[in-house]
């Protein structure tokens, strides 16, 4: 039996807090509870280099299981938690030293200080050697195109070149599992591009676990292996990206576009009634139809074609994006 990376059963995470504070409730405000993580049950085995991706509208419970997974957090209660063999709670350091956390919105880094002062820190703070680590050092500086900053304080850096010196002192123990929330971004298609090759090569080389969260579609194509789904704190899905596909209909369907100079709701309601499964979205005058396949595709358009008030059409392949924002739109209703 292979060797579980995470371990995870029963894990609910809830937040207390009270009602904002006003003339009326100043001496009795109610406590109140924010579920944010519900019954989450779910394991990694080992894995050779794969990349697991947690997916989710925001307030989902994405970035609350990183911090849980990691120790950073506490669970309101868990029938059982374990991450490399380890309770993370309890942080032990052969813990902390086999993982990496990286934060795009909370840097490590110190950033009045360089480059080459962060990595002598680093390498203190995990009682490494530099002269052990510099193969990759310089392998990441001549990678990222970091070398004419070394000596420059961190703070005049472009919001790119600190998630790259970020990435470099996040990576300079070779840790086994890495937790990622949102690496890219904001930032440019050019520095994506180089971090999203970057982490799969990693993974790969190095034989490690990359689990991280994401609104960038182009990081869930190219990097993900393995996808979570989280909608409300609840897991709704785990499995391969091409099983997510296949199970929510999206590879090989489409995405329709009509507009028209009018719509009268009797006409509406008889297309409706026609199509009664498919993900219809109305505003104006436009008619939008999400994940419809073939065969429906060619009914639905005999369907519009001898309207005279019919003026455009669209037909898009569906996309994994276009299903998380219709995820979000229904958990926010």
């Amino acid at each position: 039996m292979s060797e579980k990376i995470i371990e995870i059963s029963g894990l609910t995470k809830e937040y207390s807090f009270y009602d904002s504070l006003n003339i009326l409730n100043f001496f009795r405000r109610k406590k109140k509870k924010k579920i944010a993580l519900q019954d989450i049950n779910f394991s990694i085995a080992s894995s050779d280099g794969e990349i697991f991706s947690i997916l989710g509208h925001n307030g989902s419970g994405k970035t609350t299981l990183l911090k849980i997974l990691s120790g950073i957090l506490k669970p309101t209660k868990c029938s059982k938690i374990e991450v490399l063999g380890f309770n993370p709670f309890d942080r032990p350091i052969e813990f902390k030293k086999k993982i990496s956390v990286v934060n795009s919105s909370r840097l490590k880094l110190w950033l009045d200080l360089s480059i080459n002062d962060n990595i002598d820190i680093f390498c203190a703070i995990y009682d490494i050697n530099r002269e052990n680590c510099n193969e990759f050092i310089d392998g990441f500086i001549d990678r990222m195109k970091l070398g004419n900053l070394l000596d420059k304080p961190i703070r005049l850096f472009s919001l790119g070149e600190k998630i790259k010196s970020e990435l470099l002192i996040s990576f300079l123990h070779s840790p086994k599992l890495i937790f990622l929330d949102e690496p890219t971004i904001g930032l440019d298609i050019e520095t994506q591009y180089e971090i999203r090759h970057f982490l799969k090569d990693y993974a790969k080389k190095n034989n490690s676990t990359i689990i991280l969260t994401t609104h960038n579609i182009a990081d869930i194509e190219y990097l993900s292996d393995q996808i979570i789904i989280l909608k409300n704190g609840i897991k709704t899905f785990q499995g391969s990206k091409d099983l997510f596909f296949k199970k929510e209909k999206i590879d090989k369907v489409y995405n329709l576009r009509f507009v028209f100079t009018s719509l009268e709701n009797s006409y509406l309601k008889k297309f409706e009634e026609q199509f009664p499964e498919l993900e219809i979205i109305i505003s104006k005058n436009n008619i939008e139809i999400l994940f419809v396949g073939y065969d429906d595709t060619v009914k639905i358009i005999k369907w519009f074609e001898n309207s005279s008030d019919l003026i455009n059409f669209e037909r898009k392949d569906a996309t994994l994006e276009n299903f998380l924002r219709l995820s979000g739109n229904k958990n926010e209703q």
